[in-house]
C-alpha cells in the first residue's frame, strides 16, 4: 500500500476510514497530524534548516552532537580552535580526541599485526593515556603540570576535557606541546632508533611553546646564515660582532662553545673555543656560550659588542621579549 492510497481523492486529505482499518487508534491520531499537500512534488530536504538546504556546518553540528565511544563528541571544540597554535597541531589533537592516532593499541584494534606493549617501558599496552601520561618515562614531564584533577580511570579525552575546563590557554598549550613532543620522540624511537632523553624532550617542549607564543616571524637566523655583519648595527667605530654557537652531546653530557669575532667591516679578528659544564642542557649551553664570549671580549678590551646567536630562545631571554617557560 502506498501513502497516496490513504488519501481521499475528493477531499485531498487523509481517508479516516482507511486509516482506522489499517492502523491502531494512537497511530491514526499521529498520522492525521501530518499535513497533506498532494499538489507539491516530493523532494529531499534537510530538516534542521528552515529552507531545507543542507550545508556542511549542519552535518558537522549533527556529527558533534552524537555519542561516540561513550564520549559526547560535543567536545569543547570552540575552546580548542581559539588556541593560537599551528593547524597541524590542531589536527594532531583532533586525531587524539577521535581515537585515530596510531598508537599500538589503536593499530591492533584495526587488525594490524603489532606488539601492543609500550616501546618505552615494555610493561603496559600503548594507549593514548599511557603514552602521554602514565608511562614512567614521561611522568617527569608533568611534575609541574596541573594534573591533580585527572582521575586514575580517566581516559585521554576525559583528561583533555579537564585541561580545557581550566580556562587557562597557556596551561592547555603546555599540555598540548608536551603530548606533541612525546608523540614525535616516540615515533623517532620506534622508526629511527633515536635515544629517548628526557632533557631533549623538555628542550623541545620549551622551544615549541616559545615558537607558538611569538611566531616564526621572530626566529633568529641560523649561524650558517649569519656570514656578514649588519652594517647598520656596527656603524660606530670600535664595535665588534661576536658569532657564538654551542654543541651539546646528550649521551655524555659534554658541551663545547665556539666564538668568532669580526670588526664593524666584517673582517675576521679572532676565534676561540672550549668546553662547557652544562650537564647536557642545550639551553644552558647556549647561554653559557654567550657568557664565555662576553668574558673573552672583556679580556680583549672590547667594550662595544654585538652578540650573534642561532638560538632563538636564548636571544629572547637576553632581550627580555618573552617569559621564561622553563
Amino acid at each position: 500500500m502506498r501513502v497516496s492510497e490513504l488519501i481521499d481523492p475528493i477531499t485531498k486529505d487523509w481517508d479516516v476510514g482507511k486509516l482506522t482499518r489499517c492502523f491502531m487508534e494512537r497511530d491514526v491520531g499521529l498520522i492525521r497530524k501530518i499535513p497533506v499537500a498532494p499538489t507539491f512534488t516530493d523532494s529531499w530536504c534537510w530538516r534542521d534548516d528552515t529552507n531545507g538546504q543542507y550545508q556542511v556546518r549542519h552535518g558537522y553540528k549533527l556529527m558533534v552532537s552524537v555519542q561516540d565511544s561513550g564520549h559526547p563528541v560535543s567536545f569543547a571544540w570552540k575552546d580548542l580552535w581559539r588556541l593560537k597554535i599551528p593547524p597541524n597541531i590542531l589536527n594532531f589533537v583532533w586525531r587524539c580526541i577521535h581515537g585515530v592516532l596510531p598508537t599500538m593499541v589503536t593499530l591492533a584494534s584495526r587488525r594490524v599485526d603489532v606488539d601492543t606493549m609500550c616501546h618505552l617501558c615494555k610493561q603496559h599496552p600503548e594507549t593514548l593515556r599511557h603514552l602521554f601520561l602514565d608511562c614512567i618515562h614521561v611522568q617527569a614531564l608533568w611534575d609541574s603540570a596541573p594534573l591533580m584533577q585527572i582521575a586514575s580511570d580517566d581516559d585521554f579525552v576525559d583528561c583533555f576535557s579537564k585541561w580545557l575546563a581550566m580556562a587557562d590557554g597557556q596551561i592547555v598549550k603546555s599540555c598540548i606541546a608536551a603530548c606533541w613532543i612525546i608523540w614525535k620522540h616516540s615515533n623517532a624511537l620506534v622508526w629511527n632508533s633515536k635515544v629517548w632523553l628526557l632533557s631533549s624532550l623538555k628542550h623541545d617542549i620549551t622551544h615549541t611553546l616559545i615558537a607558538w607564543e611569538e611566531g616564526l616571524e621572530h626566529a633568529v637566523p641560523p649561524l650558517s646564515a649569519m656570514t656578514t655583519v649588519d652594517s647598520h648595527l656596527c656603524e660606530e667605530q670600535g664595535t665588534v660582532c661576536i658569532f657564538v654557537d654551542a654543541s651539546v652531546f646528550h649521551d655524555s653530557g659534554d658541551g663545547f662553545f665556539r666564538a668568532i669575532i669580526k670588526d664593524n667591516a666584517g673582517a675576521y679578528l679572532a676565534a676561540k673555543n672550549g668546553p662547557l659544564r652544562c650537564i647536557g642542557d642545550a639551553f644552558l649551553g647556549e647561554a653559557m656560550t654567550v657568557k664565555e664570549a662576553l668574558s673573552w671580549a672583556k679580556e680583549r678590551g672590547d667594550n662595544k659588542v654585538i652578540i650573534y646567536s642561532d638560538c632563538q630562545i636564548v636571544c629572547r631571554w637576553f632581550s627580555g621579549m618573552t617569559r621564561d617557560l622553563s
